[in-house]
């Protein structure tokens, strides 16, 4: 409990550093009666560092969604850890490594989700505050960019464990955010890319948000994305000897 609490004290400063970096300059615009842009704009230009991909900056939105990188570090070894080493005593008395890897998937995946949505809180305060509007014209379209940031980052948390799990947590967590970083430029330049706009989640996220694709097909589309990759790892899990397979170093 202390470990969650203190992950949700350290993601309101971060997303403040990431995401609220005109937060103050727009504010003072406002004041002057100089900014007036809809609720909507501002939480997708908040949430992500940008409005619409063809005006984004690379550098910039390297930037704002390194945000994303900080819930590797909290969760993107958790599984492989466990798999490693306690629940290893776990599989000789019990074999049923399906149900471990669903319940510990649920586990993390809740975690994470609740930060995901201290984030959006946060996100959604600032947005209020810069704006005329201190509510979303298009709440559907909030909802359904929440819950894409929501499956991408467990798309990247199950991958960055299964890669933890293969190579160990310092080669997981750096393919981890190598795959993020290869998302955001991928999706910079490609996000009209029939393959590239299926398989990048990033890609997925940001036609979305720009009514390039329904809310529904993007949330199936990473659904698919989220369901191989736990596949995958499930398959990884049921097939390894574990005791053999650790590659962390104990020391």
């Amino acid at each position: 409990m202390k470990k969650m609490l203190l992950m949700i004290a350290s993601i309101v400063p971060l997303s403040l550093i990431f995401n609220g970096r005109n937060f103050f300059n727009i504010l003072a615009e406002r004041s002057l009666g100089e900014y007036d842009e809809s609720f909507d704009l501002l939480f997708i230009g908040n949430a992500f560092g940008f409005t619409a991909l063809r005006d984004a900056s690379l550098p910039f939105m390297l930037y704002t969604l390194t945000v994303a990188v900080v819930y590797l570090f909290m969760f993107g070894h958790t599984m492989s850890d466990n798999l490693n080493v306690s629940d290893i005593y776990v599989f000789i008395r019990e074999n049923k490594r399906t149900k471990w890897f669903v319940k510990n998937s649920a586990r993390i995946y809740l975690q994470s989700a609740v930060i995901v949505l201290v984030n959006v809180v946060v996100i959604w305060l600032m947005t209020a505050k810069m704006g005329v509007a201190n509510q979303p014209g298009d709440i559907g379209k909030i909802v359904g960019i929440t819950m894409m940031m929501i499956l991408y980052i467990w798309i990247l948390i199950t991958t960055t464990n299964l890669f933890s799990a293969l190579f160990g947590s310092t080669i997981g967590l750096s393919v981890g955010a190598a795959a993020h970083y290869a998302f955001v430029i991928s999706a910079r330049y490609g996000f009209e890319n029939t393959l590239i706009k299926n398989i990048n989640p990033l890609a997925v996220i940001f036609n979305m948000s720009e009514n390039r694709r329904s809310i529904v097909t993007s949330v199936i589309v990473m659904g698919v994305i989220l369901f191989a990759v736990c596949v995958i790892f499930c398959t990884y899990v049921n097939r390894s000897d574990v005791s053999l397979n650790n590659k962390e170093i104990l020391v």
